[in-house]
């Protein structure tokens, strides 16, 4: 259960820093508007996985 949070954490950690090089590298209104909400989703994202992880933390 752990090690599949921290995979998941860890995809999602590199799929961030792929969305932002993306959205600096693109001059596409468009394109930065999509990377902007996925940014935006991904955090979310992130802060439910470190709850997540925190929790199954204390369990252990």
């Amino acid at each position: 259960m752990t090690i599949s949070l921290y995979f998941i954490y860890l995809f999602e950690e590199i799929f961030f820093s792929a969305s932002l090089l993306c959205a600096q590298a693109g001059n596409n209104l468009n394109q930065i508007g999509w990377n902007a909400r996925s940014v935006a989703r991904s955090t979310s994202v992130r802060r439910s996985a470190r709850s997540t992880w925190s929790v199954s933390r204390q369990k252990l």
